[in-house]
């Protein structure tokens, strides 16, 4: 009678012997591509920290800027109360009165450009702060297009130191 139980093994190795270095092609062109990915990561940080330094100092320039304007309304309302006096005393003319009146008006819409700049400015900071997944961009350029990398607050602290 015959043995019907019959085994088989079989190993196949495969030894890239003659690859024409297809491998370490992969290698590099993965190194490569990593470190491309983090330079971009660099960029970005140092795009956001420049941003928000910039976004900074625009903000102390517009809140010297009210202060400013507040003054250049004062001056304007004193300019125009004395031109209107002088005006009826009849020792100038309606000119000098509607010159007046017109500086007093350009001074005021001053002022509410100010306002207006301190409040962009002031938004503009908070935005990546509020919610940094929401507003990606925040104050970064417009060719960061992901999250920003990192903690945006420890990111806005690091940018403000000198």
């Amino acid at each position: 009678m015959l043995n019907h139980n019959y085994y088989a093994a079989g190993v196949n190795v495969e030894i890239p012997i003659a690859t024409g270095g297809n491998l370490d092609a992969k290698t590099q062109e993965a190194r490569l591509l990593k470190r491309a990915a983090d330079e971009d990561v660099i960029d970005a940080q140092n795009t956001i920290s420049r941003d928000v330094r910039v976004a900074w100092l625009d903000l102390g320039t517009d809140k010297e800027r009210l202060g400013v304007t507040a003054e250049l309304i004062q001056s304007a309302a004193e300019s125009q109360r004395l031109a209107a006096a002088r005006y009826r005393l009849g020792t100038s003319s309606i000119v000098e009165f509607t010159q007046a009146e017109l500086n007093y008006t350009e001074a005021e819409l001053e002022a509410a450009n100010a306002k207006y700049d301190y409040q962009s400015a002031r938004a503009l900071l908070n935005l990546p702060r509020a919610d940094p997944f929401k507003y990606p961009l925040g104050i970064c350029s417009k060719k960061w297009r992901g999250p920003i990398p990192g903690n945006p607050r420890q990111l806005f602290e690091q940018a403000l130191k000198p």
